[in-house]
């Protein structure tokens, strides 16, 4: 995700995207520490029941100003 972000960093500061993060991480300090770490500072949400049903990481949810999906893709590492 650090890569990601960084490469999204002109839209976000324009104000034409916004970034949510959601993670399954156990312990919800490790991840605002890795956040932290890799410069992240876009909101990280926590889900440790993975109510998402999240089963790949990283996981891209696009969702447009009205609440549409307009693009939902996993993308498994093989």
């Amino acid at each position: 995700m650090p890569v990601w972000y960084g490469a999204t960093r002109e839209a976000r500061e324009a104000g034409d995207l916004h970034v949510v993060g959601i993670t399954q991480e156990q312990h919800p300090a490790r991840c605002r520490l890795l956040a932290r770490w890799k410069g992240i500072g876009a909101p990280i949400l926590w889900d440790p029941f993975n109510l998402t049903g999240s089963k790949v990481v990283p996981n891209f949810t696009l969702v447009d100003e009205y609440g549409v999906v307009r693009y939902a893709h996993a993308k498994h590492a093989d």
